[in-house]
């Protein structure tokens, strides 16, 4: 998705989460956004913590006192507490702390040092406000109403303290009532509707939890909605993760998808700009919308960092086509299709081999452009970084899915059949070209990447799957990549780890040296299910669900540890793991539309071509 969950984020707490539209809040599960506690701990609009403290204490406090808590998002937050005395008559206070420090999201994470001027702090009767100028302009406010007025208010260096103080007789209670309410103001939320039907048992389960967790991140955008990548670092648009996100869901919600496909073509890269790592045709990674972002800061304006999100909006688009027949949509995309294809022909492809690598120029960007892009992800089997340009094995994959995809289109809505057969011919090519660079006979496996060198990066990794799912992979060499990936270094008994733990590099605790990623194991499962391989697609199949179900909330997260599963013992959580997160909530959906009501296998089309993975 992005670089790693900043170290501050690997707390021991998963935060709760309420979202409504593009305002949410992420606290601790009493209720309580603690500052310090969790980089992502807050209020949130836009990028930007408009509340960071919000805590409520009591005293005295004992056993005879109950407190009832609820929260509700709508354009604002209201917050409801109630204390309910069981016990003998006694005077009790209650303090409410706030605070707002406008912190862009990059701030929380860790991810820039800066000074930023401290708000503007005012109260007037029951009503505290802060007020902020950002450096890009606009001016921020948070406002929080207390009802009924508290007996005092009490500004400090960090924020304000209300305090109520009231005689209680048994089974007497205080009722207070806490508004907050943000500037600029929240857009309401678009409607989003999963259609389709569910199936009995723990896949139609899991599916109805999703469901749930699809509509929180379906968030309002100036161009109409899209669906964030994940709750608390990424409730933005991604590239990638929304595009994978569509795939899994395109059978039940093609909004997603379409909305998706919009949304990343009004937003592709028309001119060079090495700060951005864009260049003409290439589909953006990340965008922000925050302070930072607006104030030219940061790179995430869009920032184009990817290498395979341009390929995989070209499947989408295919895929989108062939499973809506909308044809209105997708003309109206023709000249970003053509863009997108040239790019991958002419600026993807560095040195001519027919191979599309990446490489950073933006000093402040991402030094790996994969779906694994934390910096020490691509490693040799000695645990040596691989310099680059790098080739990495799933984005040939999905290029050669793409061309395919692409051919579909100008075959048909496009008319353009010579263009079709030529876009054919360069997928044929590229296949050839791939299967003599990657394969490895002594590990029976594809190589992770080529590095700067094109010399193999021999680390056996779950990337060699998605070679399956996009069907660049030869015929011949899908049962030995297949068994490689469920042999006990690979297969942990709850997915596919993202490195073998026999590599010096590994580390199941890591993001993505030996972590299992829920939506990387299921890419895997539906490419063995395109070659046939039925049975290790249902044994993933099951983990998946497995996994599922040991949790405690009954969802996936963005990734767990890849520790060796153990009876009766749940899966080792990663503590800074987004939840929920768009393509781990997309699962289900995936299992349901890619592997199909009994493991048969991905339907045509959905990474470019027929379930035999032939070249058709």
């Amino acid at each position: 998705m992005t670089s790693a969950p900043p170290a501050g984020a690997r707390a021991t707490e998963r935060l709760a989460v309420a979202k409504h539209g593009a305002l949410f809040a992420c606290s601790d599960n009493a209720g309580d956004i603690v500052p310090g506690s969790q980089a992502g701990a807050g209020l949130w609009h836009g990028d930007t913590r408009h509340l960071s403290a919000l805590r409520f204490e009591c005293s005295p406090s004992s056993p005879d006192v109950r407190v009832l808590r609820a929260r509700a998002l709508d354009d604002g937050m209201t917050e409801r507490l109630r204390l309910v005395n069981h016990g003998a008559t006694a005077t009790f206070e209650l303090r409410l702390h706030v605070a707002a420090d406008f912190a862009d999201m990059f701030d929380a994470r860790g991810l820039l040092t800066r000074r930023r001027p401290a708000p503007a702090l005012s109260t007037s009767g029951g009503v505290i406000r802060f007020a902020y100028e950002g450096s890009d302009g606009v001016a921020y406010a948070t406002t929080v109403r207390l009802s009924p007025p508290p007996h005092s208010i009490y500004l400090r260096h960090d924020g304000a303290t209300a305090f109520w103080r009231a005689d209680l007789h048994m089974d007497g209670e205080l009722a207070i009532v806490a508004r907050v309410e943000v500037e600029p103001v929240p857009r309401p939320p678009a409607p989003l509707r999963l259609g389709g039907t569910r199936p009995d048992g723990r896949l139609g389960s899991a599916m109805s939890a999703s469901a749930a967790d699809l509509v929180l991140l379906w968030t309002p955008h100036a161009g109409g909605a899209y669906i964030a990548a994940g709750i608390p670092y990424y409730v933005a648009p991604f590239g990638r993760d929304a595009i994978i996100t569509s795939l899994q869901t395109l059978r039940v919600a093609p909004a997603i998808a379409r909305s998706t496909l919009l949304l990343l073509a009004a937003y592709q890269a028309g001119e060079d700009d090495p700060e951005r790592d864009a260049e003409p045709g290439k589909i953006f990674h990340e965008l922000r919308s925050g302070e930072l972002a607006r104030a030219g800061a940061i790179p995430q304006r869009p920032y184009y960092g990817s290498v395979d999100a341009t390929p995989l909006w070209l499947c989408l688009a295919g895929a989108y086509l062939r499973a809506t027949s909308d044809q209105e949509t997708v003309l109206a995309l023709k000249d970003n299709v053509a863009a997108a294809l040239a790019w991958m022909a002419e600026r993807a492809d560095c040195d001519g081999d027919g191979l599309i690598e990446y490489a950073r120029r933006s000093p402040d960007g991402l030094v790996n452009h994969g779906w694994k892009d934390s910096p020490d992800a691509i490693v040799h089997p000695d645990a040596t970084i691989a310099a680059g340009p790098i080739a990495l094995v799933e984005a040939q994959a999905y290029a050669y899915a793409a061309l395919r995809h692409a051919a579909f289109l100008y075959r048909g809505v496009f008319a353009q059949p010579r263009e079709a057969a030529r876009l054919q011919q360069r997928a044929v090519a590229l296949r050839m070209a791939f299967d003599e660079a990657f394969w490895m006979p002594d590990e029976g496996c594809y190589a992770l990447a080529l590095d700067g060198d094109k010399r193999q990066v021999r680390s056996v990794a779950s990337n060699a799957g998605h070679a399956l799912a996009g069907g660049i992979a030869l015929k011949e060499r899908a049962a030995s990549v297949a068994a490689r990936l469920m042999e006990p270094d690979m297969f942990s008994g709850w997915g596919v780890r993202t490195l073998t733990a026999g590599s010096r590099a590994y580390d199941p605790a890591s993001y993505h040296r030996g972590s299992v990623w829920p939506h990387d194991t299921l890419i895997c499962a539906a490419g063995f299910a395109r070659y046939g391989l039925d049975g290790h697609a249902a044994t993933l199949k099951d983990a998946l669900l497995d996994a599922l179900h040991a949790s405690e909330d009954k969802r996936l997260p963005e990734l767990f540890c890849g520790n060796c599963r153990t009876e009766g013992v749940p899966y080792v959580p990663y503590s800074g793991a987004c939840a929920p997160q768009a393509w781990a909530a997309g699962v289900p959906f995936g299992i349901a539309g890619w592997l199909g009501p009994g493991g048969a296998g991905p339907q045509p089309g959905l990474w470019g071509g027929t379930r035999s993975g032939s070249t058709s």
